[in-house]
């Protein structure tokens, strides 16, 4: 299964309870996946199967959604100074597994060791399997 395509029923997954969506709009040719919420919260998800294709100085506040890789998390603690500074969510996930985490960084850069954070995020990534 795609990324995009877990991504999408992830989305209806976590609602399914909640009923919170009142327009979802998919588009393929970008990736991305616009989520309206009743409440008038809107939510950007933007779908990479690497990272290395994500741009880090384009990051906003949005919902970035990667798979569960090695090569993956290396990029994540590579830009982690400029990811920071943003208001993003990772989420990484297993497709194949329906298993995924997520990490704000800005949030756990507040609240975690800064010393401890490589062996932090590798934890996190360890807790489901690798794609």
């Amino acid at each position: 299964m795609e990324i995009f395509d877990w991504t999408s029923r992830y989305i209806k997954y976590k609602d399914a309870v909640k009923k919170s969506i009142l327009e979802l709009e998919e588009k393929t040719e970008t990736n991305e996946i616009f989520v309206k919420e009743k409440s008038g919260k809107e939510i950007k998800y933007v779908c990479f199967n690497e990272l290395d294709d994500l741009d880090v100085t384009k990051i906003k506040d949005e919902k970035i959604v990667s798979l569960n890789t090695k090569s993956n998390i290396d990029w994540l603690l590579k830009n982690w100074k400029e990811i920071v500074k943003t208001k993003v969510t990772f989420i990484f996930a297993n497709p194949e597994r329906s298993a995924n985490w997520a990490i704000n960084p800005a949030l756990h850069h507040i609240i975690t060791d800064k010393s401890a954070l490589k062996t932090g995020i590798y934890t996190l990534f360890e807790s489901i399997p690798e794609v």
